[in-house]
């Protein structure tokens, strides 16, 4: 965990930075901090364990809004945080708080707003560790929880967004991480008022919302726990990467890059999802009808189940699988363009067995995977890879710390996110979360080849757009364009916008390089059930005439035409 001194400095807005902008940044931060957090205590945080919004015995958090709840209501620590997590993503949406054009001046009310998005942000940073802390310790996530609170602590104080009496609630911890700070000199001070004053313990103090949030339609769109995954996040291990080895980078977003590429698109939901209202825990939802239905055999179920026990040690042990894998990896690496001689951390997104990581440590880079299914893993850790692998679901966001990776690869893996496999999966806000946080995790600078497999042009403008909305620049590579079997497509992306970056060009059968898009990729599949009726009888003249179109257009030599083509022989004698 970083030194005081050292998180004190990196909390400073630099000189070349609109402080507005700089707290706007870190909102962003913050946000992706406890949603991340809140996930791994979500399938203990049930309203018969919490069936109240408290900070221990002494302190309850009341939920009002001008929507749905209009008094001061009280209600499950659950369907508190997920109204809390949907009105920040509003809030951090909402272009009248937080303007996305340059030169737009920020609204008059501006600290005031963000003094109660802040404040209430802490809020989830006090239930999980008052009410659980046994499953951030038993999780190992103590350590990335007091680095994430410490850095809030310093950041507040810095800017005065919060009050010291508003952080009475983890009272000691705050001590402990930061004494010297005035925000902790308050705090102390509020106790020893509020201890004079009443002479006894204070009474459960109900912490009313002041500052109504705007009236824009509540939409649920943060990533959520789905059926199949439901404990893959409660297996969050973040990456231990000290202080000193992470490299230096603003939490979010580098100097002079763009902000609105950092935020939850709530345009892009609304089209997708019924206005949805923020107390109905499963929320049912209107999907785009541009996402084709499943048709696909490994498709037919939600990947955490497919890839069981039986279809893991077959996709493993499988030969031409292996080979095949072996190829997209070091194809992915190669277009991640690292520095010769250089030492490099990659994260492998979809990692299975280990196949492609194997392709990652023969070319002498550190790796770290992650997987849903956990049946893959195991076989990973049986064939003794050399990087740490980790059970997660990458649609509800990569639980790493900013900056530490030097290259992502994903090898068909993302496509999966596409999917809806219950209603309470959104492909839009799957593929935001997955993006943004993948956006995050990267250095400056760095790229990410994602090797997948669309089913129609829809699903690869929606992924494309995605990455481009979360702050990538980059475009697709496709290999082998004209080949119906070999053809392979590649997204590349770079962290930051950078308008000189050029897309690598695809390779072709002739040697030659072309980047043209066909999107045939699983026509036999999509095809299946309409087979028999729409084609020509096997042997008949229409059929073979077909054949030989198909064999002339790849150029290939066929026989001439003739009146007895395709004409049955008379039976033998």
């Amino acid at each position: 965990m970083g030194s005081s001194e050292g998180i004190a400095n990196a909390v400073k807005c630099p000189e070349d930075v609109d402080k507005n902008e700089w707290i706007a940044v870190h909102a962003v931060d913050f946000f992706n901090d406890i949603s991340v957090l809140y996930d791994v205590v979500r399938d203990d945080c049930t309203p018969e364990s919490c069936p109240t919004m408290r900070a221990g015995p002494n302190y309850e958090f009341l939920w009002r809004d001008n929507d749905h709840y209009r008094r001061p209501t009280q209600l499950p620590a659950k369907v508190y945080i997920e109204c809390l997590l949907n009105w920040l993503v509003i809030q951090l949406e909402n272009e009248r708080i937080f303007p996305v054009e340059d030169g737009t001046p920020f609204p008059p009310d501006y600290e005031k707003q963000t003094q109660t998005i802040f404040r209430r942000m802490f809020r989830v940073y006090a239930h999980i560790w008052c009410n659980h802390r046994d499953i951030i310790l038993r999780c190992d996530c103590e350590r990335s929880f007091r680095f994430s609170l410490n850095h809030y602590i310093h950041f507040v104080d810095q800017f005065h967004l919060v009050y010291g009496g508003d952080l009475r609630p983890l009272s000691s911890l705050v001590i402990e991480l930061a004494p010297q700070l005035p925000i902790t000199e308050e705090m102390i001070s509020c106790e020893l008022m509020k201890k004079n004053r009443h002479h006894q313990q204070p009474n459960p103090v109900a912490f009313q919302q002041l500052v109504s949030p705007s009236s824009i339609p509540s939409v649920h769109i943060r990533p959520s726990v789905t059926p199949y995954s439901a404990r893959s996040s409660v297996a969050f291990h973040p990456v231990d990467v000290s202080e000193e080895q992470a490299p230096e980078r603003v939490p979010g977003i580098t100097p002079g890059e763009n902000r609105d590429s950092l935020y939850y698109s709530t345009q892009s939901v609304q089209s997708t999802a019924t206005n949805a209202s923020l107390n109905d825990g499963a929320k049912e939802e209107r999907h785009s009808k541009d996402l084709e239905p499943i048709t696909e055999a490994e498709t037919a179920a939600a990947p955490g189940l497919f890839y069981n026990e039986k279809e893991a040690k077959k996709y493993a042990n499988n030969s031409r699988i292996r080979l095949i894998q072996a190829q997209l990896a070091d194809r992915a690496i190669d277009l991640l363009a690292l520095p010769e001689g250089e030492q490099a951390l990659l994260l492998d997104i979809g990692c299975g067995s280990g196949l492609s990581g194997e392709c990652i440590s023969n070319r002498g880079y550190h790796w770290i995977g992650c997987d849903i299914s956990p049946s893959m893993l195991n076989i990973a850790v049986e064939n003794g890879v050399e990087g740490d692998v980790m059970l997660h679901d990458m649609g509800q966001g990569l639980p790493f710390r900013n900056g530490i990776f030097d290259g992502v690869i994903s090898i068909s893996a993302v496509q999966w996110l596409c999917y809806s496999n219950s209603k309470s999966e959104n492909p839009v806000r799957r593929l935001t979360a997955f993006f943004m946080t993948l956006f995050n995790s990267l250095r400056s600078g760095a790229r990410a080849v994602i090797q997948l497999y669309p089913e129609t042009p829809e699903q690869m403008e929606l992924i494309s757009k995605t990455a481009t909305k979360c702050g990538f620049t980059g475009g697709l590579v496709v290999d082998f364009p004209n080949s119906a079997k070999a053809k392979k497509m590649f997204l590349v992306l770079k962290a930051g916008n950078d308008p000189n970056f050029q897309v690598p060009k695809g390779l072709t059968d002739e040697g030659g390089e072309s980047n043209d898009v066909r999107f045939t990729a699983r026509e036999k599949a999509l095809n299946r059930r309409k087979r028999g009726r729409e084609f020509a009888p096997i042997k008949s003249k229409e059929w073979i005439m077909k054949k030989k179109e198909k064999q002339q257009e790849q150029g290939r030599k066929t026989a001439r035409d003739s009146k007895y083509t395709g004409r049955r022989r008379p039976t033998p004698f």
